[in-house]
Parts: C-alpha cells; structure tokens; sequence
C-alpha cells in the first residue's frame, strides 16, 4: 500500500518532471527501495523473503520455453484487448512522448523498460508480497491474487488485463522454482522482446516469425 502511494503521488511528479528518466526512477525509488527498507526493518532474511536461493538448472530452459511462448500469446491477447477497450489515441502519445522510442539509445531503453521493471517489480510482488503470503493461502488461490495486485499495481485500465495475465506466468515461475531469478530473467526477456517489436528494432524476418 505505501508503495503504491508513493508511486502514484511521489511517482507522477517525478515522472512530469523528469519524464524519460523519471519513469524508471519511478520504480527504483518508489517501488525497490520502499520494500527493501520494510524488510530491513522487520529483520527478515532478505534471501527467504526474497526468494534470492538459485533455482535448478532445469529451471532455466523451463524458462526460456516460457518466455518464447508467453510473448507470441500476449501479442495476441493484446490484439484482441485493444479490439475490445483500444488506448485513447492521448494517451499512446503521451506514453511515446515520455518513453522517445526515436531518440533514445536501445540500451538505455531495455534498461528503462525492461531490466528496471524485471528487478523493480519483482522484489515487490514475486519477493515480498509472494513470501508473505505463501504459506496463508493456497496456490490455485496465491498466484490469480499476486497477478491481480501487479496488475493494478500498473494503475490503468488499458494495461490491466494484459500485465496481470503475465503475472500469472511470473508468479507460478517462482512458485515453482522457488527462485526469483526466474521471473527477473523471463520477465526482462518479455519486455525486451516487446520493446524490441514495438520500436521496430528486431530484423523484419524476426518479427514476421512471431508475428
């Protein structure tokens, strides 16, 4: 709750004064270093509340599959999500104009808008939120319920349904790897990958493939 306070009051202005710059050190400020502090001060194990143990080795290519499927169907959910509740035109523009997909160097984009969420974000929901509810509910009951809240953590209408459905997937990559190495790495993979398409930065022959 608080870092969603901070997020949408400290955050939003952050994000008007900064614009590209604040969008990220919206997540790293008000996401990330809230949750890190709570912890610190409730004296839990970062490495249990975090779920920082390294996974299996299987793990990894369990991932990777995941990760290749999950983005072919969230385009095709996004397509149809966009048939049926389309993003204000204002409102893409104003995304466009904060995030300079032109003019901004590809590395410092992926940083932004794939590897900032993927640690950021994940502390939050996969970590925190996940470990101090494992135990109190069951799973077929936990992972819909972490989903949710990283969905509405995304505070729009237009993304809701597409974000919490990828929090499924990330949710149960933790909860079955036990490891929250796993939905970092998936979760920065999807996001490039959709930077990627969406910039139009990947070989044409590439994004006809999954397309």
């Amino acid at each position: 709750s608080i870092c969603m306070l901070l997020f949408f009051y400290a955050g939003t202005l952050l994000q008007t004064e900064l614009g590209f710059h604040g969008a990220y050190l919206n997540l790293w400020l008000m996401f990330l270093t809230p949750t890190l502090l709570f912890l610190l001060f409730a004296r839990v194990r970062l490495k249990t509340a975090l779920h920082l143990a390294a996974p299996k080795a299987l793990a990894w290519p369990g991932v990777l599959l995941i990760c290749a499927g999950w983005v072919v169907l969230i385009l095709q959910l996004g397509a149809w999500h966009d048939a049926l509740l389309p993003t204000p035109e204002a409102l893409e523009e104003e995304m466009a104009a904060i995030m300079q997909w032109d003019t901004t160097p590809i590395l410092l984009l992926l940083f932004a808008f794939a590897l900032t969420p993927a640690v950021c974000e994940e502390v939050l929901f996969r970590g925190a939120i996940l470990s101090g509810l494992r135990g109190k509910m069951p799973a077929w009951l936990l992972i819909p319920l972490v989903a949710i809240l990283f969905g509405a953590a995304h505070i729009s209408v237009y993304r809701f349904l597409p974000t919490a459905a990828s929090g499924v997937v990330l949710t149960y990559l933790v909860w079955r790897s036990r490891s929250l190495y796993t939905s970092i790495a998936a979760h920065a993979i999807i996001n490039g990958v959709l930077l990627l398409i969406q910039t139009e930065r990947l070989p044409d022959a590439v994004i006809r493939f999954i397309l």
